[in-house]
């Protein structure tokens, strides 16, 4: 018997996720202005208070959106819940980042601290999904946010489309480099090329989203087809452009640098 192909409907997800993180938002607005009447030692307290309440609520009610729409589309695989909200001490280092402007004058409190609450609610998602596939032999793709404002270090990591998942798999960096070139029988010297492969993307770069990072994962295998955006072939072509300009080892830094470079 044939398997269903089931497609992953990225525009409801992302417009759940955007719904949920929206709400965050105002929630973090409204305590924050309730924080401006506060000594900044208390408000710093209140807000780590707050903060916490907030990425317990909505990074659990994001998490329990994934779980759904993970159960939906393969109910017959293993269910596997994310290790849950961050420590307590993860998120008072955080919070204490986040409003250090109150003490020095320097620098957009609820910016950081929206970047936070972001980081946890999309980070729900992620880790949800991750935790599934890790428990079902699977892998995951990163897909960046559609709105075209997309940072060059996403671009990357979202145009290898399906290859992460266990650390043994996202754990090299499969640098492409340059190889000697010899033309058929012949093997008249042509000079150097690039070798075939691209940078693999280190966990430790699979694993990273900085501030308002709004790219989510998905699982990939068991029936299941991404459908990922037209987007992540365009990513294709501007890594591979980039890479045309770079000489000598390819690094993540160097390809992003490259990238921003033809953007101008």
């Amino acid at each position: 018997m044939t398997t269903a192909i089931r497609t992953v409907d990225w525009g409801t997800l992302r417009n759940q996720l955007n719904w949920v993180n929206d709400l965050a938002m105002r929630d973090l607005s409204a305590v924050f202005q309730r924080s401006l009447e506060m000594d900044p030692r208390m408000a710093q307290r209140y807000l780590e208070e707050a903060v916490a309440d907030i990425v317990a609520t909505f990074g659990g009610d994001a998490a329990l959106l994934t779980e759904g729409w993970l159960d939906e589309l393969m109910p017959e695989r293993v269910p596997q819940v994310a290790s849950g909200t961050p420590s307590i001490e993860q998120l008072t280092k955080q919070v204490s980042w986040g409003t250090a402007p109150l003490f020095t004058g320097t620098g957009n409190t609820l910016l950081r601290l929206s970047s936070v609450v972001q980081q946890h609610v999309f980070g729900a998602e992620r880790d949800t999904v991750k935790a599934f596939a890790e428990a079902n032999s699977m892998r995951w793709a990163r897909v960046t946010r559609g709105d075209g404002d997309v940072c060059e270090f996403c671009k990357v990591l979202a145009s290898r489309g399906a290859v992460y998942g266990s650390a043994a798999r996202a754990s090299g960096v499969g640098m492409s480099g340059r190889e000697n070139h010899y033309v058929g029988t012949t093997g008249k010297f042509r000079g150097r090329r690039l070798k075939a492969g691209r940078i693999r993307g280190e966990q430790k770069h699979a694993e990273k989203y900085h501030d308002h990072c709004r790219c989510v994962v998905a699982p990939s295998g068991g029936g299941l087809s991404l459908s990922l955006p037209d987007r992540t072939s365009q990513y294709q072509e501007e890594y591979d452009a980039a890479v045309r300009l770079i000489e000598g080892p390819i690094t993540m830094a160097k390809v992003t640098a490259a990238m921003r470079q033809l953007k101008k």
